[in-house]
C-alpha cells in the first residue's frame, strides 16, 4: 500500500516536467498495484480458504467504469482448468452485481440452491458452485444504498465446492483488504480529478 500511495504522490511532483508518466505507464502502474494488493489472497488461498486442488481456486477483482457503468475486470488468478470467459458485468447482474448494487458482501454456500441467483449455467454451477463476493465501497460511504455513492468495484473469490468460505473467517478479513484498495483507488480518483487529460488521452488512444 505505501508503495501504491507513493507512486501517485510521485506522479503528482513530476507533473510538468520532462519526467512526467505517459498516460499508458500511468495505467500499467495501477493495475500492478491493484494486482499486488491481491496477490496475498492468490500465495495464501490454501491457508485462508482451505483451498485444495479439487477446488477449482478462482479469485478476481472488478472495478466499475462510471462512463459505462459496468464492472470491468483487472485481476483474476485462477485454476487452468477453469475456462476463462472475463465477463463484463452490469450492476445488479449475477452475484458481482449484486454485492456492488446492494452495497453488501454476497456468501453463497451453493448456487445450485440459491434463491437470489436463478439464472446460470451448467458449466456456471460447475467451476462457480459457491463464492463469497465483497464491495469496495468508498471511504466516505456508510454503505446506505440511498446515498448515490457508488461502490469502486468488487472483489470476488469462487470455488467448485459447495461451502468453501465461511463468513466468520472470511467476512472480516476481505472487508479490511477492500477498505485498503478503496485508500487506493481513491487517492488515484483524486489523482484523476486534477489530471483529466490521463483519461482523455487513454481515450483516445
Amino acid at each position: 500500500m505505501d508503495n501504491a500511495i507513493g507512486d501517485l504522490e510521485k506522479f503528482k511532483r513530476e507533473l510538468g516536467t520532462d519526467q512526467a508518466i505517459p498516460p499508458n505507464e500511468f495505467w500499467e502502474s495501477v493495475q500492478e498495484h491493484l494486482k499486488s494488493l491481491i496477490q496475498p489472497l492468490i500465495q495464501e488461498r490454501e491457508r485462508l480458504f482451505g483451498y485444495t486442488s479439487e477446488n477449482l481456486y478462482n479469485i478476481a477483482l472488478y472495478i466499475f467504469d462510471e462512463k459505462s457503468d459496468s464492472l470491468f475486470l483487472v485481476h483474476r488468478d485462477c485454476d487452468s482448468r477453469i475456462p476463462r470467459k472475463d465477463r463484463i458485468w452490469k450492476p445488479g447482474h449475477g452475484h458481482i452485481g449484486l454485492a456492488f448494487l446492494h452495497k453488501e458482501a454476497k456468501i453463497c454456500p451453493d448456487v445450485r440452491l440459491s434463491n437470489e441467483l436463478t439464472k446460470f449455467s451448467e458449466s456456471d454451477s460447475k467451476h462457480y458452485r459457491s463464492f463469497i463476493s465483497i464491495p469496495i465501497l468508498r471511504c466516505t460511504d456508510d454503505g446506505s444504498v440511498d446515498n448515490q455513492l457508488q461502490p469502486l468495484g468488487v472483489i470476488v473469490l469462487t470455488s467448485a465446492h459447495a461451502d468453501q468460505f465461511d463468513q466468520g473467517r472470511d467476512l472480516g478479513f476481505l472487508t479490511t483488504l477492500a477498505k485498503l484498495l478503496a485508500i487506493y483507488l481513491s487517492n488515484m480518483d483524486a489523482f484523476l480529478a486534477q489530471n483529466p487529460q490521463y483519461f482523455e488521452k487513454t481515450e483516445k488512444s
